[in-house]
């Protein structure tokens, strides 16, 4: 393991010239500071408010006890600064780098093993990577490489890039920008990872989708990817979630079936029984359901969603700029737009609530039913995670075993 800070501070001479009045370990100093890089290199799909990094006060405490002190030392001598606002019990303490010390990162090794079992620091789900990953890990071997100075050097253009408005910015799937700094960290560590050997596997808790260093990466960065001196290529499944959401309206995807893709079959238990739960308490939906799957208007959205093509038929007929009743609005100008808003639709925050909710309620009824009802029962749980977790257990268990079998 390394530790990831801005290749600006030399933390010996800044101890030496301001002597922190507790006593403290160097090691400590490093591991605080990494973690501002190494906690978004290592999850995609946390964004940073304000580029502030969260971190666990619990966890955080039962590995150094006294870690307050250390931060307010480093908030005091101008290295980092805090988030104004935190949620005892909720949202956590956030920490970010002074403007003088954005700089790109330097890597140290650890040698202290206490510091690198927390860094380790696996969980439970974790634990299950050698068991029922193993037809995945295996290829998270020397074979793959990463052309490390070519995938920095690509970093840090399109950092400038952005910084200096040659580039455009890049936002979340809710429409706020991302920091380009933050970004350009967060690929520095991933690549620097890969360059290493180390993989990052772990398993999302919820939807039960497997990561690694791989998916970490920005697509334009895997090209500098290859495994066995072969390039790699990208598969896609096009219209995932909305094709798999057919899913729900087939009466043996509700029933234990050795010979069909079936619920007791999704590796994520908590999304399992939460749609199970869910349908055992909305009578109006069951006793719908039947009526719903025979339905016209269903088997014309079954059609449509299974067949190549759907996102530009769909935006052909609704664009902002198209002669219909129902159309996106101007913020969804383009395919990729709609791709983004189709799926956020089936999250309860979705972020084009007016346009897309109108539009696929209009042209698909009986889907609008559903998912309205099952946000009705319970809006803190996401129906788009029940369709990550189908989407992880047939790729991830059904499609890849398959392929590497052949």
């Amino acid at each position: 393991m390394y530790y990831y800070y801005p290749e600006n501070l030399d933390l010996n001479e800044l101890l030496s010239e301001n002597p922190p009045d507790f006593k403290f370990k160097i090691e400590n100093f490093k591991y605080l500071l990494s973690l501002i890089t190494s906690i978004p290199g290592r999850n995609k799909q946390l964004f940073l408010i304000d580029g502030f990094t969260p971190i666990s006060s619990r966890v955080l405490k039962s590995q150094i006890p006294d870690y307050k002190t250390y931060f307010t030392y480093l908030q005091h001598v101008g290295i980092i600064s805090t988030s104004p606002k935190y949620t005892v019990g909720g949202k956590c303490k956030g920490y970010k780098y002074t403007e003088e010390h954005r700089t790109p990162l330097k890597s140290e090794l650890v040698v202290e093993d206490r510091i690198n079992r927390f860094f380790i620091n696996k969980s439970d789900y974790d634990l299950l990577l050698d068991k029922e990953h193993e037809h995945l890990i295996k290829w998270l071997t020397p074979a793959l490489q990463i052309d490390r100075e070519a995938a920095l050097d690509w970093s840090e253009f399109t950092y400038r890039g952005k910084i200096e408005g040659r580039i455009a910015s890049d936002y979340d799937s809710k429409g706020r920008k991302l920091d380009p700094f933050n970004q350009r960290d967060q690929q520095t560590f991933v690549v620097d990872c890969i360059s290493r050997g180390n993989f990052l596997p772990k398993i999302d808790q919820t939807g039960y989708r497997f990561h690694s260093a791989l998916t970490f990466l920005k697509s334009e960065v895997r090209n500098f990817v290859s495994f066995d001196g072969h390039e790699l290529v990208c598969l896609d499944l096009k219209n995932s979630q909305p094709y798999l959401s057919t899913a729900i309206f087939n009466q043996g995807f509700w029933t234990k079936n050795p010979n069909l893709f079936n619920i007791y079959e999704i590796y994520s238990g908590e999304c399992r029984d939460y749609l199970l739960s869910s349908l055992g308490t909305c009578s109006p939906m069951l006793s719908k359901m039947d009526k719903i799957r025979s339905s016209h208007g269903f088997q014309r959205y079954v059609s449509d969603v299974t067949t190549p093509g759907f996102y530009l038929r769909f935006f052909e007929a609704h664009g902002p700029f198209e002669n219909s009743d129902y159309r996106l609005d101007s913020m969804i100008d383009t395919v990729a737009d709609l791709k983004t808003a189709f799926l956020t639709y089936f999250n309860p925050s979705y972020r084009y609530s007016s346009s897309i909710k109108s539009t696929i309620k209009a042209d698909y009824p009986e889907l609008h039913f559903i998912v309205r009802e099952l946000k009705r029962i319970d809006r803190q749980s996401e129906f788009s995670t029940f369709l990550h977790a189908i989407e992880s257990t047939v790729v991830l268990f059904k499609i890849c075993k398959r392929a590497i079998n052949r």
